[in-house]
Order: C-alpha cells, then sequence, then structure tokens
C-alpha cells in the first residue's frame, strides 16, 4: 500500500510558512539583488570606457561617479524584476520614514535601471 502524503498548511498567500519571508529576509534579498545590478553596471560602465569609481558607505544619494574625459557625473542605479501591464516599474525614489523623496537633479546626474527579468 502507498502511503498517503500529508497535505502541508499554507497562508493567506497560498504559501507554505517554510515558503514566508520575514521582513527582514525580503529586504536582504532586495539588498542583494541591488548590489547584484550595482555590479552588473559597473562592469558595463568600465567596458564602455567609463572610469568607475564607488563612494565609500552609502550615505550619498548616488552610487557611482563615472568619469568621460573630464566629466564627472553622479549615478544612481536601481533595479527590477516588477513586471506591470507588460511593463517593467521603476522606483526613481528613495524612501525616508516610509516616505517616497523624489531624487533631486543638484542629488543625480542620472538614473541608471537594471531589468532582471
Amino acid at each position: 500500500m502507498g502511503k498517503a502524503k500529508a497535505k502541508s498548511k499554507t497562508t493567506s498567500h497560498g504559501r507554505t510558512p517554510a515558503e514566508e519571508q520575514t521582513a527582514r529576509q525580503h529586504e536582504l534579498a532586495t539588498k542583494l539583488r541591488g548590489e547584484l545590478a550595482e555590479l552588473a553596471f559597473a562592469v558595463k560602465a568600465v567596458n564602455l570606457g567609463f572610469g568607475v569609481a564607488k563612494p565609500y558607505g552609502d550615505s550619498q544619494r548616488f552610487d557611482f561617479i563615472l568619469r568621460s574625459g573630464s566629466k564627472l557625473s553622479r549615478v544612481q542605479v536601481k533595479s527590477t524584476t516588477t513586471l506591470l501591464n507588460g511593463l517593467y516599474h521603476i522606483n526613481s525614489h528613495r524612501r525616508i520614514g516610509g516616505r517616497a523623496i523624489a531624487y533631486l537633479p543638484s542629488e543625480v546626474d542620472f538614473l541608471v535601471a537594471y531589468i532582471i527579468p
């Protein structure tokens, strides 16, 4: 006789408890995705001939400084996996205390979108 497979409980989202992510796990996964997008950007920029500098720490509004000849530009890299109505959605802001704050031209010269299908 075959053994009956135990039915696993699911949450309101249809996932088992083992599949549920804590807020901290989600935050770490999002942070890792951002770090990978930054690495991909840096490789691409160097391959295109730009000089690339990474500010120490993460307190600046930008992720990189690019050099092209004598011009320096501040670059903010954003990534997304969110597909809405056939379009990828990029948040072009930062969050402070749960509020969305737009980047100002005085803070960032370029916003780069890294799409993760």
